[in-house]
């Protein structure tokens, strides 16, 4: 299955490792550190869908970063819909 992430952007769910919120990973510092460090080390990988300034989160794959307008929380809703209507 595929996840829209915005900006016409769609990542294959198996891919993806984890969805941070990055409103709320600015909470700590050590957080936002751990995260800065990520994104320096993975520069090249960066598929910036939006504006870094704008983005509400930041979705890791095995092999890129993307940055999103859509917040995590909306993120993890659709993935849920989509797992709900496989099963039925």
């Amino acid at each position: 299955m595929y996840l829209h992430i915005g900006n016409n952007q769609m990542i294959r769910e198996n891919d993806i490792i984890a969805i941070v919120d990055l409103n709320s990973a600015q909470v700590t510092q050590e957080t936002r550190q751990a995260l800065d460090d990520l994104v320096r080390k993975r520069k090249k990988d960066i598929i910036e869908g939006q504006n870094k300034d704008k983005a509400k989160s930041l979705i890791i794959t095995n092999d890129s970063l993307f940055y999103s307008s859509i917040s995590s929380v909306t993120l993890m809703e659709r993935s849920k819909e989509m797992l709900k209507r496989l099963c039925n």
